[in-house]
């Protein structure tokens, strides 16, 4: 039995009968009914959070062992987002959440995500999604100019004040020299770190295990290097701003002071 003729209806269930009950002459009521939307299923387990509605379909049979449950559900349309895993479940009244016991599930086709069960129940099939970037290679290489360009400046910045360091103060030098450094590491870190080793497939693959998703949301898990990265590159930027503050602390000061012992000199001339 099938929820409508065609290939074209959303949720579909076909309920196969084994060849014990095929030979009884017994009649079978069987009752089906469609849900539109989770509301009556509220789960704890299942976390929801891109306002996707998730379909319930709910076969009765009575008391009948040894059935084979055969459903195809067509995945919902996420703008921006593709199918990165789904989870064939039934509704367990006694823990009031959905279970994946009796079920399984095969990898999703062109046709939709196919489940099978055991057992006659309330059935729905829990989805979760990835969100689809776009990696703009013209935007990749101007980021790769630019920070190429300022490693250079910035090189070629530290080298100069280093060779001519005896013909100025010491302390504008070494404050210079330090933001330089700092935004200089910050950048080679920039590039080294900016290119993303475990970049999302265009297909992901969908897993064989049938188990229970905790959300509707695949969020990527940090693997290390994005950590380390990212707190180096805040350290060095709030070394850049420290050095910054330091080095436009100390010209204000320079500019003060030769602004403070101006007039004495001037009056001085005068009086000569």
């Amino acid at each position: 039995m099938t929820a409508d003729k065609g290939g074209s209806t959303n949720v579909q269930i076909v309920i196969k009968f084994t060849p014990v009950l095929h030979s009884k002459n017994t009649n079978h009521s069987i009752g089906f009914v469609l849900y539109q939307n989770d509301q009556f299923f509220r789960s704890r387990a299942f976390r929801a959070s891109s306002g996707t509605s998730r379909r319930v379909i709910s076969a009765n049979l009575g008391q009948v062992s040894g059935l084979h449950v055969e459903m195809l559900f067509k995945p919902t349309a996420v703008p921006n987002a593709s199918l990165y895993d789904f989870a064939c479940v039934w509704w367990n009244y006694t823990l009031k959440d959905w279970s994946t016991y009796g079920c399984s599930k095969v990898n999703h086709s062109a046709d939709g995500l196919r489940c099978f069960c055991n057992h006659t129940t309330n059935f729905a099939v829990l989805m979760s999604f990835r969100r689809d970037f776009e990696y703009a290679e013209a935007l990749n290489w101007i980021t790769i100019l630019g920070c190429s360009m300022s490693i250079i400046g910035l090189s070629l910045t530290i080298t100069f004040q280093m060779v001519t360091r005896k013909s100025r103060k010491t302390n504008p030098t070494v404050l210079l020299v330090s933001v330089c450094v700092c935004l200089l590491i910050f950048t080679l870190l920039f590039m080294l770190g900016v290119d993303n080793p475990h970049k999302q497939l265009d297909k992901p693959q969908i897993q064989e295990d049938n188990v229970l998703l905790s959300s509707d949301t695949y969020t990527e898990r940090d693997r290390g290097p994005c950590t380390a990265f990212a707190v180096l590159l805040q350290y060095f930027l709030l070394g850049t701003f420290t050095w910054n503050t330091l080095y436009a602390t100390h010209v204000f000061l320079m500019i003060r002071n030769s602004l403070a012992t101006s007039p004495c000199l001037l009056i001085f001339i005068v009086f000569q």
